[in-house]
């Protein structure tokens, strides 16, 4: 039977995830309430077994879907059927089905809303899989799945990046960019994995200050370090400023102090931003940017509330900062006690 099933698997063309071991997320005596409920994969002789039958009932739409379209349409039919199957075992062939022949049609949504269903409920290595499977999918993009690829992989890119995980988003990143035909696709992919590559080399220049503030969470340097990689680099200024606060750089702990004391009167807005503006002018680079940047989201607030000349000045500066990208939100952390506060990233 074994042989059997693999013959047919061959013959359906399931080229990528049904030829590669799931690998099980190792077992911990203590692990989290919600993964608790989750199933290890079956054995690949139950699957495979299982996958025999699953070839004998759609074989046929298998060999009449003759476009990417009408396999990507049979994907998801196995998707929704899978959905609704309580055996774990015929539920996991099925999801493993429905990724592969997503992957042949190149439709990325469904390849993706597959993986997440067995992860749902079963235990496996999300991430692999999802980084193998986007790398074979974007082999096969057609002008129809384009932009929802580009979606997918720009999704998988920042989650990557969000958790510092720079390897699998620039291993994405350096395999898709080929495969995309319009040009400003291809721009988007290649400013994401410039992005990447730099908050990589950022990442590992602050990874022993990051080691330091464990031992050490009052270290100036060590704080100023990483919280310009956090405001900066990640853009993450409520974390960022706590760091600031407590760093080396009179400027740059006078500002975070600022934010941090929340605004108090009608021009504090206005006082933050200048400085911002001023700041930007000192450095270069993405710190300049990014400075900026800020400074225009406070230019922007402050321009609600002044009049006249200061308010003019307030909505020039906001537009000329606008020019550059999209301006950082202002969260709300008037009432927050920096002392009270992670000043390192979590271990």
């Amino acid at each position: 039977m074994r042989a059997i099933s693999l013959l047919l698997c061959i013959s359906l063309g399931c080229i990528l995830i049904l030829h590669q071991p799931v690998i099980a997320v190792p077992q911990h005596d203590q692990v989290d309430a919600s993964r608790q409920e989750k199933l290890d994969p079956p054995t690949e002789e139950q699957r495979l077994e299982v996958l025999g039958l699953l070839t004998e009932v759609y074989r046929s739409e298998y060999v009449e879907a003759k476009t990417a379209e009408s396999k990507g349409k049979l994907a998801k039919k196995i998707l929704a059927t899978a959905k609704q199957t309580k055996n774990p075992v015929e539920c996991y062939a099925m999801l493993r089905l429905s990724a592969d022949i997503a992957v042949q049609a190149g439709e990325a949504v469904a390849v993706i809303e597959a993986i997440d269903a067995m992860d749902a409920r079963y235990e496996i290595d999300v991430d692999a899989l999802r980084l193998s499977a986007l790398k074979e999918t974007v082999k096969r993009i057609t002008v129809r799945t384009e932009s929802d690829t580009l979606e997918v992989v720009i999704q998988f890119v920042e989650s990557a990046i969000e958790r510092n995980d720079f390897a699998p988003a620039i291993d994405l990143l350096s395999e898709s960019v080929r495969f995309f035909r319009e040009p400003e696709s291809r721009r988007s992919l290649e400013r994401l994995a410039t992005r990447a590559g730099a908050l990589l080399s950022q990442f590992e220049g602050v990874s022993n200050h990051v080691e330091t503030l464990k031992e050490n969470p009052d270290d100036p340097d060590a704080n100023l370090a990483v919280g310009k990689f956090r405001c900066f680099g990640r853009s993450e200024w409520t974390e960022g400023l706590q760091n600031l606060v407590k760093g080396s750089d009179v400027r740059l702990k006078l500002l975070a102090t600022w934010e941090l004391a929340g605004k108090k009167e009608a021009t504090d807005d206005l006082k933050i931003a200048d400085g911002w503006w001023a700041y930007s002018d000192t450095v270069d680079g993405e710190e300049a940017v990014q400075s900026k940047l800020r400074a225009g989201s406070f230019y922007t607030r402050a321009a609600k509330t002044l009049q006249g000349l200061q308010q003019a000045k307030a909505s020039a500066r906001a537009r000329e900062a606008k020019l550059l990208g999209e301006l950082p939100s202002l969260e709300a952390i008037a009432d927050a006690d920096p002392n009270a506060m992670p000043m390192a990233f979590p271990p």
